[in-house]
């Protein structure tokens, strides 16, 4: 499964590019993380006892429900152990960051609930990188990419990036500012305290996430930027356009 990871500031317009990316009709065919995650789900269930079978027919039958999700998540879960196995710097550095946690004097717990997620994001891109057919592009919103820790004294985490495409989403800081508080008055996400809120707050933010992309962009990891107040269609016809050259095996690092 092509798997494209997006990368960007909160509010710049991910999930809305993502959910308009997947109602495209045509050739190249997209799927939400949950959609992947339930087809590898039917696939990883033949491995396993004929209750697991069964619970594959009825994620089949009722795909992108949350109790279909649940039970997906469920199935892809037994395989954790066999990654363990099979990828042993995972093990390596879920203790590492552990270890981390214990001496840290941040919120211990919050740390732990911090690591867990990115040890899910780790084994969920194993997960939909094996699936067999490359014919799908899974769109990632809250991916590995966007939540690595990106530190001086350890990017280690970057080994785990194995993303095919990152699409880095930009834009103006205004334009952010006012999507964050279309956010609050449409009761989308919880409210932001006013000191993120300035321009010079986000600009900082946006250049953060825009040195990770450089970083993943240098260490070869196909990277394409986009600004998001551009037009929708122009948007994804970019994605469209660095899929056909990175499967044609052509190097894209950005579609002007």
């Amino acid at each position: 499964m092509f798997r494209i990871d997006f990368l960007g500031s909160p509010g710049t317009g991910k999930s809305f590019i993502i959910d308009e990316v997947l109602k495209y009709q045509g050739d190249q065919k997209f799927v939400s993380r949950n959609r992947g995650l339930n087809l590898v789900a039917q696939l990883n269930a033949k491995r396993y006892s004929k209750i697991y079978k069964l619970a594959a027919t009825f994620i089949k039958l009722f795909p992108d429900q949350d109790i279909s999700n649940e039970i997906a998540n469920r199935i892809n879960a037994k395989r954790d152990t066999e990654f363990f196995n099979t990828y042993p710097l995972i093990n390596d550095w879920l203790s590492d960051r552990m270890n981390e946690s214990i001496s840290s004097d941040r919120n211990t717990l919050n740390k732990y609930y911090y690591i867990a997620g990115l040890f899910r994001q780790i084994i969920d891109g194993l997960n939909l990188s094996l699936y067999p057919d490359d014919s799908l592009a899974v769109l990632m919103d809250e991916s590995i990419a966007q939540h690595a820790p990106f530190v001086k004294k350890d990017r280690s985490i970057v080994k785990y990036v194995d993303a095919d495409l990152i699409v880095h989403c930009f834009c103006d800081p205004s334009q952010l500012r006012e999507n964050i508080l279309k956010r609050e008055r449409d009761n989308i996400r919880a409210v932001v305290p006013d000191e993120r809120k300035t321009v010079a707050f986000l600009q900082k933010s946006m250049d953060h996430y825009a040195s990770k992309a450089e970083y993943y962009e240098q260490l070869g990891i196909n990277t394409l930027h986009m600004n998001t107040q551009d037009d929708v269609s122009i948007n994804i016809n970019k994605i469209i356009k660095a899929i056909s050259m990175l499967t044609s095996d052509t190097v894209s690092t950005e579609i002007v």
